[in-house]
């Protein structure tokens, strides 16, 4: 994705009022559940990201993308580039599912192989946002208070994902790790990450009914 499209991100402008973060998730225990200014911050970047999403589904209707359209699809891993504008829908709803999820307090646990991509990229965007935009992003959350535990993007990658592979289907040398007969696929115990299978539920986690994380 374009850096460009990330600083043109203004956050809650455009939205509906920001729920009450530092009420949604109070210190202390950062160890057990999310920061408020990490969970404000990754509202606004999904709720952003679903909006792009949108956009880009009006222009695109069925036509696959390329490498040359460096977008919020190409961002995803090559082996989804040919779907059609249904499939490219249900995945820019899990970026508003996230979201509503954060919005009551909840810490956002993927339910599916599409929203763990959905939310890899909002944590991407999250921690670039706050590489080139670091006022942006402190006036966003400014009403919040702050905790040293505060965009720890490790952190979230390690308590909120299932597993730290994401990353690895779009590098070549994992070219057609998404299918569960990949050796590695077997090895790793991975699943099915084939784009027939992205919307399909997990088992839910032993830990996915409490609070937040």
């Amino acid at each position: 994705m374009h850096t460009a499209a990330v600083q043109e991100l203004c956050c809650t402008e455009g939205f509906e009022q920001a729920p009450d973060f530092a009420a949604l998730f109070p210190p202390p225990g950062r160890a057990e559940r999310l920061t408020a200014r990490t969970a404000a911050l990754l509202h606004d970047v999904l709720r952003y990201l679903a909006e792009v999403g949108r956009s880009r589904l009006a222009v695109l209707g069925e036509q696959a993308v390329c490498e040359a359209d460096d977008d919020l699809f190409t961002a995803l891993p090559e082996f989804t580039w040919q779907q059609g504008e249904a499939w490219r829908r249900r995945f820019v709803a899990g970026f508003d599912r996230l979201a509503d999820r954060l919005a009551r307090g909840r810490a956002p646990l993927p339910a599916t192989p599409a929203e763990e991509f959905a939310l890899w990229l909002a944590i991407i965007q999250a921690a670039l946002l706050i590489a080139v935009e670091p006022e942006l992003v402190l006036r966003t959350v400014e009403d919040t208070p702050p905790d040293e535990g505060d965009f720890d993007w490790r952190w979230c990658h390690a308590r909120l994902f299932r597993h730290g592979y994401v990353p690895l289907f779009s590098r070549i040398e994992f070219e057609g790790l998404e299918d569960p007969g990949h050796e590695a696929n077997r090895r790793l115990r991975i699943g099915d990450y084939r784009p027939d299978s992205w919307f399909q539920g997990f088992a839910e986690p032993a830990d996915a009914a409490s609070d937040n994380r």
